[in-house]
């Protein structure tokens, strides 16, 4: 009767241990899986910002796009103009220059740029001093309020349409 006991036991454990084996290979495939969609889901995220620099680079070389992509095309160029800006304010508020051929700041002294080795033009160079380079980020910060405030107002209103068209 103890010999049964301890085959029955040992049976139970056995099956236990199959069926524990069997759940963790099973969670280990799902893991798997799961990883592989969120690949997939971060490429899908790669594609679409491909995508967004493939219109873009269509409305700036000029050609011609549905209205609403013109529109955001059209934020996107202001959002660069305003951190040019910015960034341009920051070099003069430090006595440095910006870089014309690829936008980075360079020591006021320097003849040549030390990210691209470009020449840096003294007749663009231009020293402000930090009163006035207040002056224009604050100008630039209005600015770019404003234009963000349009935008906020042009998706509000286009909400508006779609939820109308919808009903």
């Amino acid at each position: 009767m103890t010999g049964d006991f301890f085959t029955d036991f040992g049976e139970t454990i056995s099956k236990a241990a199959k069926d524990l084996g069997n759940r963790a290979d099973s969670f280990v495939e799902t893991q798997k899986i799961r990883a592989k969609i969120l690949s997939e889901q971060k490429m899908i995220e790669k594609d679409f910002t491909d995508l967004g620099k493939i219109i873009y680079k269509k409305y700036v070389d000029g050609e011609p796009l549905d209205e609403t992509m013109a529109e955001v095309c059209e934020d996107v160029t202001q959002r660069k103009i305003a951190i040019a800006a910015y960034r341009e304010t920051i070099a003069k508020m430090n006595g440095e220059t910006i870089c014309a051929a690829c936008g980075a700041s360079v020591p006021a002294d320097a003849a040549f740029c030390m990210q691209c080795g470009a020449p840096i033009d003294r007749d663009m160079e231009t020293v402000v001093n930090p009163t006035s380079a207040s002056e224009q980020t604050e100008e630039i910060q209005k600015e770019a309020e404003t234009a963000e405030t349009e935008s906020i107002m042009k998706d509000a209103v286009a909400e508006e349409e779609e939820k109308s068209r919808e009903e």
